[in-house]
């Protein structure tokens, strides 16, 4: 029975990551927030709606319905999206498309961010 156990703590750590290289599942969490500074992330699948706090992040999402970042220095690539909001600075977003429109509504009142398409 203790080998059993122990067996089990080691193999969890291995079966929790079933999105490959440690990236976030939207389908299972799909509202999600950041509030930690200089690290990196990424998310597959569709989530409803990510908040981005923190700042010197490197964010990667394959589709967002909403993007909110509060953050600064923070750069980011999106897949699609809907609604970008941009009221830290210095953020950098990157999309391919939109996903219910061709692209995504941009509110910036932020200084000094950019929000590109990008082919």
């Amino acid at each position: 029975m203790l080998k059993l156990a122990a067996l089990l703590l080691v193999l969890t750590p291995a079966l929790a990551h079933a999105t490959p290289a440690g990236a976030i599942d939207c389908t299972k969490s799909p509202k999600q927030v950041i509030n930690d500074g200089g690290g990196s992330a990424a998310f597959v699948g569709t989530c409803e709606q990510i908040v981005i706090n923190g700042g010197d992040n490197q964010v990667t999402i394959e589709n967002v319905k909403q993007l909110v970042v509060n953050g600064a220095e923070n750069t980011i690539t999106v897949g699609g999206v809907d609604k970008i909001s941009l009221t830290g600075n210095g953020n950098k977003v990157s999309y391919k498309k939109g996903l219910s429109a061709a692209k995504p509504k941009i509110q910036n009142v932020g200084t000094e961010n950019t929000a590109a398409q990008v082919k």
